[in-house]
């Protein structure tokens, strides 16, 4: 190696030699890593974006089972025999429909999404 700090060359033998590899296969390594580094961060980006979208689509529909909870509550009461027969009725029909929980269980933790693709 020309032009490189003496310190430089001789940590970069003790990490090759720490690896098992000569100074050419191990600078060989380093330099194909250091190739795709800037892939792997946009990669790294896109999934911290996606991650970001995932959180905000869970809390609007979070937000809208809640609006669904008291629409239904100022619709049929709090009555859980109502609230009951309604989840009866939601889940025999076809298609997105939402789970209401009885009374002793309301919380949005509690709700569960349906689907039925037939």
């Amino acid at each position: 190696m020309r032009n490189v700090c003496p310190v430089a060359v001789s940590k970069v033998d003790r990490l090759a030699k720490e690896k098992g590899l000569s100074r050419q296969a191990f600078l060989k390594e380093q330099i194909e890593t250091l190739s795709i580094m800037e892939e792997v961060k946009k990669q790294e980006q896109a999934i911290d974006d996606l991650y970001d979208r995932t959180i905000d689509t869970i809390q609007r529909c979070s937000d809208a089972m809640t609006n669904m909870d008291r629409t239904f509550n100022k619709l049929f009461g709090e009555d859980e025999e109502v609230s009951y027969r309604m989840s009866l009725t939601l889940l025999q029909q076809k298609g997105p429909r939402i789970y209401i929980p009885h009374q002793q269980q309301r919380n949005v933790s509690h709700f569960s999404l349906v689907f039925d693709c037939t």
